[in-house]
């Protein structure tokens, strides 16, 4: 078990560069969205309090930051399997996967991917529950 733990999070000195390289990045990556998101100015006109404003862009921080954060971990644990398996042909639609989402997350664009799919699954739902609803009028026997 204590392998396994030391395995998945590398502790070693070549793990705590790359553990360093990733909370770098992703800090770096998420003040860098944070500043190019359109926030209100506190100055604007609606006379909205800083705290909102504040509070506008911490959450657009931790958002940029735990996606890009969440990018490394997937790219870490694809690491890990490709490690455990010594033949490159065992990796499969798992590990494709797992480097999608570790590179939208390192390149900043996972937590809007997630958003987007969120979004459009609940559409989806939205748009079948019209249909099933249009059908349901369509045959019963008052309508």
């Amino acid at each position: 078990m204590e392998s396994a733990f030391s395995d998945l999070f590398c502790l070693s000195i070549s793990g705590l560069v790359c553990l360093c390289l990733a909370l770098g990045s992703s800090v770096v990556l998420a003040v860098r969205r944070c500043y190019l998101d359109k926030h209100e100015d506190d100055s604007s006109a609606g006379g909205r309090p800083r705290f909102l404003w504040l509070a506008n862009r911490y959450y657009s921080f931790l958002f940029n930051f735990s996606g890009s954060l969440a990018g490394w971990f997937f790219l870490l644990a694809l690491w890990t399997r490709a490690r455990s398996d010594k033949a490159l042909s065992a990796l499969g639609w798992v590990d494709l996967v797992l480097f999608l989402f570790g590179f939208l997350g390192i390149t900043g664009h996972l937590p809007e991917t997630a958003y987007g799919l969120v979004k459009s699954i609940g559409r989806l739902v939205d748009v079948a529950a019209d249909r099933i609803g249009a059908k349901a009028n369509e045959k019963s026997p008052g309508g």
